[in-house]
């Protein structure tokens, strides 16, 4: 599985969410500019999709990172990280966009920031800047349109989520007990947002046991996810090892070869599995097996 990062400590301290690397084997990390390295997991909240790593490298710029609590609808907003790496390759990708709507969790009062900036599988733990270059979120999710539009007749667009950087903060704690919030005042362009933060923006890809990817659901039983963000799809998670199929389908249908079969699955490489909340189906992008009548496929 491959998602994006991003360093909020100068001794190698690296905020992601935490279904980049569940029920990982290995974790590596590359740092722009530099060879790629092994990482350890240091601490998780697995409610709210939310993972620290650490690598041991020095002279990391780490992000400022402002308080959520100031985002109101239509800021400006620019997405980091590193969409679809096994198709495009490895630069680092930006899009800026909109905040939309601050959405309330459904099993919790944490709340969620709709954003219009684009999102692909990979973008999932990438930082959420404001105009100051300065975090406020990290990207989580995407709305599946494909299944919308097969149920509802229509196509919704460039609608995404990122968890506010609040809910990170006693996480961010134990690991840096002095943490402060930054207060910049001078507003960036886009591509000063972008320098500013290209050099702590990180590729994440971890190596996950067969039996771990193909047990990687989102169920009521599994409580990591389902209390917070159950009803949103991981915007991470694909990947391109040997044997896996390079092409996407429309969620949960898989086509080959003009054949068509309905699946649910924890993901290979550009099939997706989807859950229906309130009338709105969600895409999560994973890669393991996928199963068709409870049979590998």
């Amino acid at each position: 599985m491959c998602g994006s990062g991003f360093v909020i400590q100068q001794n190698g301290y690296i905020l992601t969410n935490y279904h980049v690397i569940k029920n990982a084997t290995r974790i590596t990390i590359t740092v722009p500019g530099r060879q790629a390295v092994s990482a350890r997991l240091v601490t998780t909240d697995q409610e709210k999709d939310l993972a620290i790593l650490q690598v041991s490298l020095g002279y990391l710029t780490a992000l400022p990172i402002a308080s959520s609590e100031a985002v109101q609808v239509l800021d400006s907003v620019t997405v980091l990280g590193y969409p679809l790496p096994g198709e495009l390759g490895t630069a680092l990708s930006a899009s800026d966009g909109k905040v939309n709507a601050v959405r309330e969790g459904r099993n919790s009062s944490t709340r969620l920031f709709q954003i219009d900036a684009n999102v692909n599988p990979g973008n999932s733990g990438g930082p959420l800047l404001n105009n100051h270059g300065e975090v406020v979120g990290i990207v989580v999710a995407k709305i599946n349109s494909l299944q919308y539009a097969k149920e509802n007749g229509s196509l919704p667009e460039r609608i995404n989520f990122a968890i506010p950087i609040n809910e990170a903060q006693a996480l961010l704690r134990k690991v840096i007990p002095d943490f402060t919030l930054s207060d910049r005042q001078e507003v960036l362009t886009d591509q000063q947002v972008f320098q500013s933060a290209k050099g702590s923006t990180v590729l994440i890809v971890a190596d996950q046991e067969e039996t771990s990817r193909a047990s990687y659901t989102d169920t009521e039983d599994n409580g990591s996810l389902a209390r917070f963000i159950a009803e949103f799809v991981r915007a991470g998670g694909i990947g391109s090892g040997e044997g896996q199929t390079d092409y996407y389908a429309s969620p949960c249908d898989y086509f080959e070869n003009g054949q068509y079969a309905r699946i649910y699955c924890s993901g290979v490489a550009g099939l997706q599995s989807q859950v229906a909340v309130s009338g709105i189906s969600i895409v999560r992008h994973a890669v393991g097996q996928c199963y068709e009548s409870g049979r590998p496929i």
